[in-house]
């Protein structure tokens, strides 16, 4: 996905994306034509999430990285990232099984391990 220093951002607020039963917040950063999305995402102990999401000075989404686990799904935690500047676009994704619910992790884990599996994304 890259690697960014929030330091040389400016934030450019809060966008509070809450629904009656998703607890989720965004924050917006821009550096140049270029804005960063960091959104946060929880469903009580269902699940939780973070996500990052980098566009163009258009808009256009250039990047996507998202972490997510899941109580439904035995505690995985999945990490992808979507490439959107390749031709065609790329998804890479990897999970881990976390040993405890989720709830019981501080600070939440900001990465999976294990292999990446990369495989290409169907253009709408």
């Amino acid at each position: 996905f890259g690697d960014f220093n929030l330091n040389e951002w400016t934030k450019n607020g809060t966008r509070d994306d809450s629904s009656e039963e998703v607890d989720a917040s965004t924050n917006i950063y821009t550096k140049g034509t270029q804005s960063l999305e960091i959104s946060n995402r929880s469903m009580g102990e269902m699940s939780w999430g973070k996500s990052y999401t980098l566009k163009d000075a258009n808009g256009i989404v250039l990047k996507e990285r998202s972490i997510r686990i899941s109580a439904v799904n035995d505690n995985t935690l999945t990490e992808s990232v979507r490439d959107y500047t390749r031709t065609p676009p790329v998804e890479y994704s990897r999970n881990t099984v976390l040993n405890k619910h989720f709830s019981q992790i501080n600070p939440k884990p900001d990465m999976a391990s294990g292999e990446w599996k990369m495989s290409e994304l169907r253009e709408n």
